[in-house]
């Protein structure tokens, strides 16, 4: 019996991750509707986040905000994405925020074939998904 136990503990250490490759998605995304770009990093977990890089009015400030406190910061630099867990070859489980109208949204991540990242926000059975081009990749 630990003979068998010792077996099943080698093979999944040595079994390959089958989760989403954080640094093929990586760098500055283009929003898809063009109005600012999204830097999706490490969180310091391995899993992706991503933060307002160059939003295209720098004075823009987040007025939809639910919180009273944060309606009058910019929107550089905020945080729209988190939470999310690598499945095969997506990010799910994570969520993502809204500027333009102060919600967050179940979210998921993952490349295209084409090299565009789809970023899907859903609410409740509906799902819409947006494309994001690459601008920059990150170099290491």
């Amino acid at each position: 019996m630990k003979k068998i136990i010792l077996t099943l503990i080698s093979i999944l250490i040595a079994a390959p991750a089958y989760g989403a490759d954080l640094s093929a998605i990586t760098g500055i995304w283009k929003t898809d509707d063009k109005d600012g770009q999204v830097e999706i990093y490490d969180c310091g977990d391995s899993s992706p986040c991503g933060r307002l890089t160059n939003v295209t009015d720098p004075s823009f400030i987040d007025s939809y905000n639910p919180d009273p406190e944060l309606k009058n910061r910019h929107l550089q630099g905020v945080i729209i994405l988190q939470g999310f867990k690598s499945k095969k070859k997506s990010f799910t489980g994570g969520k993502i925020y809204n500027p333009g109208n102060g919600k967050t949204y179940r979210s998921a991540l993952s490349l295209t074939d084409k090299g565009q990242l789809r970023v899907k926000g859903c609410v409740f059975l509906f799902c819409i998904s947006q494309y994001w081009e690459r601008v920059a990749k990150e170099t290491s």
